[in-house]
């Protein structure tokens, strides 16, 4: 079973969007989703406690968020507006999100266009010497090797077998440019696939 859960940041609400609350709006995302029933019964415990205006704590809803995620064959979160956020937010979101971090867990995060200063910049490919690549493969036991993805699918190396090659990133960042109704088509074929 697939689940959806999104975050919308508006620079607008930077008072109202606190890790705590931001958290508890996945909660209840999850509850709001409850015709499929409760998946654990902490989430249950969690709502019965909600109905009468107690607020849990930031702690329990994570936990609830991940014993729930363990119940989906995978989760996807969709954060959008990530730089609509205060920096002490931005840190604690971050932190989130290690902490939910799980192999069926994929997260989307979109932002404003903003000037980045790529970390990979200059880094070209040891084989075709494809330049400024923003994806590539490194040999950790070479010097300086490096492998764009056509030359790592045509099997390239460094001609070691026994040395591994792997991305060197912890995440990438890919400028979408494309009208919302381009977007809103793409997700649809996405999620009906």
């Amino acid at each position: 079973m697939l689940l959806i859960l999104f975050l919308y940041l508006d620079y607008k609400e930077k008072d109202k969007q606190t890790s705590v609350n931001l958290i508890g709006s996945l909660v209840k995302q999850l509850i709001q989703h409850r015709h499929f029933g409760f998946r654990s019964k902490e989430l249950k415990a969690m709502y019965e406690a909600s109905r009468g205006e107690a607020q849990p704590n930031q702690d329990d809803m994570i936990r609830v968020l991940q014993e729930e995620f363990k119940a989906y064959s995978r989760v996807y979160l969709i954060i959008d507006g990530w730089n609509d956020v205060t920096d002490e937010v931005e840190m604690q979101l971050e932190i989130l999100l290690r902490r939910l971090d799980a192999d069926n867990v994929s997260t989307m995060v979109t932002s404003r266009y903003a000037e980045i200063e790529s970390a990979t910049c200059g880094i070209s490919c040891s084989v075709c010497h494809a330049s400024n690549l923003s994806i590539y493969f490194q040999c950790y036991d070479c010097e300086q090797y490096d492998l764009c993805q056509n030359c790592l699918d045509k099997q390239e190396s460094c001609g070691n077998s026994s040395h591994k090659l792997e991305e060197p990133y912890d995440q990438v960042s890919v400028l979408v440019k494309a009208t919302d109704d381009e977007i809103r088509r793409y997700i649809k074929w996405e999620l009906e696939e």
